[in-house]
């Protein structure tokens, strides 16, 4: 099984494609969002047996 943190490639030219272009935002976001998935358990995020899972998160500048 491929882990989280070897995907990151992965996830954050998935986020290049929704965002549109890449920024600093986004490496720190995918990042979190890794960091987050690996607290609650999550390995695999896009399962079959997933849900969406929604976060909100707010800070001063954008982490996209």
């Amino acid at each position: 099984m491929v882990s989280l943190k070897d995907r990151f490639e992965e996830l954050l030219e998935e986020s290049v494609k929704t965002h549109g272009h890449l920024c600093p935002g986004q490496v720190l976001g995918v990042r979190m969002a890794l960091y987050g998935l690996d607290l609650i358990g999550i390995m695999d995020p896009k399962g079959a047996d997933r849900k969406k899972l929604y976060l909100f998160v707010e800070i001063d500048r954008c982490a996209t």
